[in-house]
């Protein structure tokens, strides 16, 4: 991979790739699958389309984080939920004892995750897929084919600038990161690690889970209110976040 300074460079003003399969995949599934996982989740997936990607927290009934995720609505019935590499099992073994009637299903080592990141990240795949990009907005994606490879293509862009993350079976994933560092030659595409994943994001100030907050952080303390809705209803967690709502002028601490 390239340093973390050309890496963090090359995805400010070009594009760069990454190897995130070490992310996790939580399956929610069955006519319950929405409501369950909405009842452990801050974000308001009621306002969520198939085809959207959401972000928000997990919480204990403390407030406390459990993590921070992307749920994938693919369908009422089947939601894709990305959680963070260190809380894989954790994370599983958590949504599987809230699982409320739901069947859910750690499908982590099924997936390899490749991000495409920079500016000139939509070029470089439009070449590669069928799949129109200039009609994707932020946080939504869609399935089809990259270089020929049946997966999920999403535009979240983790590290601030626009971005793709292609989820796609495990087998396919060394393929895959060989098609995308080919075509993306003329654009002097840049492997990139987790250092510059780092950077990038700090730079955003993006939250990084177990650096900025942990199961002792709340929401409000990270700085995440904005994905916290106590409007929506009941949620695990969501007594203890409207108790310190109240005293959010005299928080203990915030990011």
């Amino acid at each position: 991979c390239a340093g973390i300074v050309d890496g963090h460079e090359a995805v400010r003003t070009r594009v760069g790739l990454f190897d995130v399969s070490h992310m996790g995949e939580v399956i929610f599934r069955g006519p319950k699958a929405l409501a369950a996982l909405s009842r452990v989740f801050t974000n308001d997936l009621s306002k969520v389309a198939d085809g959207q990607a959401q972000y928000g927290c997990l919480c204990r009934d403390s407030g406390g984080i459990v993590d921070d995720v992307v749920v994938y609505r693919r369908a009422a019935d089947d939601l894709l939920v990305c959680v963070n590499a260190g809380n894989r099992d954790k994370d599983f073994q958590w949504l599987a004892s809230h699982a409320g009637g739901a069947e859910v299903t750690n499908e982590s080592d099924a997936w390899a995750q490749l991000a495409l990141q920079g500016p000139l990240a939509a070029q470089l795949l439009q070449r590669l897929t069928k799949l129109n990009l200039s009609a994707m907005r932020s946080y939504r994606f869609a399935l089809g084919e990259v270089a020929g490879i049946a997966g999920l293509v999403a535009r979240t862009g983790y590290t601030g600038e626009d971005g793709f993350e292609i989820f796609c079976p495990s087998e396919e994933g060394p393929r895959l990161w060989a098609a995308l560092m080919e075509a993306g030659q003329p654009e002097r595409i840049a492997p990139c690690g987790l250092g510059a994943r780092d950077s990038l994001r700090l730079e955003m100030a993006y939250r990084l889970y177990g650096s900025d907050m942990d199961d002792s952080t709340t929401p409000l303390e990270a700085g995440l209110a904005w994905v916290v809705k106590l409007d929506k209803g009941e949620f695990v967690g969501r007594e203890a976040l409207l108790a310190s709502l109240v005293q959010t002028a005299r928080l203990p601490r915030k990011i």
